[in-house]
């Protein structure tokens, strides 16, 4: 990634000489605009004795009729353009963008009626618009600005809902989301500052526009009025001695045909350079939860602790979540029931598609996708209950409350995860300020402590940094800090290290360790790898088709899988032995629709140890009997399958592998 693209994606393209003049060009007439009271040229001195003289060294772009400097006319008439450009599309950019930002992240009714009054609009050819407004209100510098600003409003709010449904989708936002951070400073924080390219430029190409209208307008005798002088205006003046005196109406239709070009010229280089804008997004709509109780009480994080110490840091009972798409509905988390306890590391196993990260994301009632999502079933935090079917839906401050401070997530990739135009320490600075009310200053040294606390080197310095300026282990250790910033009591780590080295991924699982044991943190930990779990991990829950179908300590569950379908991941992770070598298992057939719910086992079209049982009953965890001294408490070690593994495997009880 260049540096260019990688600060905040605000990628400039240089143009080449076009751009070098445009920006030239501006500077002149900007330059020109402001210092025109103080250039030794007066409009107001007249000359009849010179009326309407062709350019000379005297006057450079000749005279009017009343012998006036046509030049110092149009340095001064460049004044009233550019403050009615300038103004009208600020204004326009500020109501326009705020309206389209808050569409696209709120989403539902109010997405609906911004659009609808946005195409209503449109639909009015915007110069007969304008023309019937300043007829009504009757010209003026005032009448023309707010009219122009008014017309262009909904064209930014477009342009914004579009950008930022692009934005609102990208990890770093969710991450935002799980932090706790509200609507509003997620618009501001997040979203305003990753769509300024596309708006900065479109502004460039509407303040060109504004000119344009304004000097058709004037040019019609309904700008600015008779006592303002403007481009459009002087161009209107000029019209009537076309034939005697061309230059009346040449030299100010040339600078503002010059002035437009350079304003559409840069605001197209500008918008080619910003953030994306992808059109046809979904809208993000909220999510419906079913129930919440009394807001829980967040204290102080436990020091130490024995694992499953009750109650648990979490604990989850039948947590279901279905998201509603244009596909019909996805049941993608089904009745997954666990528990995590202070200091223990819960790793949660599964292919791609499984509902990992869904259900990570249920925790805090958040979906990772654009769509409406339904969750039920409960979540307990340090004993209080965060949400509950049996109790009115009314939990969403309860829930934001829990974001980051309760439970805190730390996303897959912390490139995406982390916002790529903010210094990576005014990031973690936020947490620290939205849940903490720390000042600036205060937030400012928490953010290094907390990098120190992860072991990043040079901490002050890498707190300056932009994400791409670091490495892939500096990015989860600022992912880490952002995380532990809150002081949550659970923590979520979603496929955290599976972009880094081993070694890296060494370092980093040891910091977590040494961090869940002495401050009694419960870590969700995430991951397709299950030989890393069975590692590092107090036990291990393995998740197919939304379900959990199977949960134990790490060591039985990775020696000694119950269930087939664990098996068959283990047998399909590649090994460092000389056997490893060897080609991989694989496991037949293809993961199940979440659109079509089967009414038995998930596995059992893939199963070799499947019974007509398996396709009509759905089969409950229970406890595994113990078999070895590492499952020697069955209740530890639960499994969803009728006919579970023994040790060593042995078919089905009739001998036959049946035919599917």
């Amino acid at each position: 990634m260049t540096t260019a693209t990688a600060h905040g994606g605000r990628r400039r393209s240089r143009g080449g000489p076009a751009s070098t003049l445009a920006w030239l060009w501006l500077a002149v007439v900007v330059l020109g605009a402001l210092s025109a009271s103080w250039l030794p040229l007066d409009p107001r001195r007249q000359d009849l004795g010179q009326s309407r003289a062709g350019p000379s060294w005297s006057h450079p772009f000749g005279t009017t009729r009343l012998g006036e400097d046509l030049l110092a006319r149009v340095v001064h008439g460049s004044r009233v353009s550019l403050v009615v450009a300038v103004v009208a599309t600020t204004v326009a950019l500020a109501l326009g963008g705020l309206l389209g930002m808050a569409a696209a992240t709120v989403g539902r009714w109010l997405d609906s009626v911004v659009m609808v009054a946005v195409d209503a609009a449109a639909a009015f050819p915007p110069l007969v618009l304008a023309m019937t407004m300043v007829l009504f209100r009757g010209p003026g510098l005032f009448t023309i600005t707010v009219t122009l600003a008014a017309l262009a409003t909904p064209a930014f709010a477009r342009v914004a809902r579009t950008a930022t449904q692009e934005v609102i989708h990208r990890d770093f936002v969710l991450a935002a989301r799980a932090g706790g951070s509200r609507t509003w400073r997620l618009m501001t924080r997040e979203v305003l500052p990753n769509i300024r390219g596309p708006l900065v430029g479109y502004g460039l190409i509407v303040a060109g526009v504004v000119m344009l209208v304004e000097g058709a307008l004037s040019f019609l005798g309904l700008g600015v009025g008779t006592d303002k002088t403007s481009w459009g205006q002087l161009v209107a003046a000029g019209q009537g001695e076309v034939g005697r005196a061309p230059h009346l109406s040449l030299f100010p239709a040339l600078a503002l045909s010059f002035t437009v070009a350079a304003l559409s010229h840069l605001g197209d280089q500008r918008s080619r350079g910003g953030a994306g804008v992808k059109a046809g997004s979904r809208t993000p709509r909220r999510i419906r939860l079913r129930g919440a109780t009394a807001h829980p009480a967040f204290g102080p994080l436990a020091q130490g602790g024995p694992v499953n110490s009750p109650p648990p840091r979490l604990e989850v009972r039948e947590l279901s979540t279905v998201l509603h798409t244009a596909n019909g509905r996805l049941a993608v988390v089904r009745q997954a029931s666990f528990t995590v306890g202070a200091g223990e590391l819960l790793g949660l196993a599964g292919e791609s598609g499984s509902g990992k990260s869904t259900l990570a994301a249920s925790l805090v009632a958040l979906a990772p996708f654009a769509v409406a999502a339904e969750i039920s079933g409960s979540v307990l935090l340090d004993g209080e209950i965060l949400f509950d079917q049996a109790h009115p839906a009314r939990s969403s401050d309860r829930v934001r409350a829990a974001r980051g401070r309760g439970i805190a997530h730390i996303l897959q990739d912390p490139l995406t995860a982390l916002d790529p135009v903010m210094r990576v320490g005014h990031q973690i600075a936020e947490m620290a300020r939205v849940h903490g009310g720390a000042n600036r200053r205060q937030a400012a040294a928490q953010a290094v402590e907390l990098l120190e606390r992860v072991d990043v080197a040079d901490a002050a310095q890498r707190a300056r940094r932009f994400p791409h300026e670091l490495s892939g282990g500096q990015r989860q250790r600022v992912a880490l800090a952002m995380a532990l910033a809150a002081g949550p009591s659970v923590l979520v780590a979603d496929e955290a290290t599976s972009a880094l080295d081993v070694i890296t991924q060494s370092l980093l699982l040891d910091r977590l360790d040494e961090l869940r044991h002495r401050q009694g943190l419960a870590v969700l930990l995430i991951s397709h790898d299950l030989r890393l779990l069975a590692g590092r991990a107090d036990r291990i829950a393995v998740l197919y088709a939304g379900r959990i179908v199977e949960i134990g300590p790490a060591g039985a569950l990775y020696h000694q899988p119950a269930m087939p379908y664990t098996a068959a991941l283990i047998a399909a992770s590649p090994t460092m032995s000389a056997a490893g070598a060897s080609r991989l298992a694989t496991i037949d057939g293809q993961a199940p629709d979440p659109s079509h719910v089967a009414a038995g086992c998930s596995f059992a079209p893939r199963c070799s140890r499947a019974q007509p049982r398996c396709d009509t009953e759905l089969p409950r965890l229970r406890p595994v009997s113990p078999v070895s001294p590492a499952s020697s408490d069955p209740a530890n070690h639960e499994v969803a399958c009728f006919f579970p593994l023994t040790w060593p495997p042995s078919p089905p009880a009739d001998g036959t592998r049946p035919t599917r």
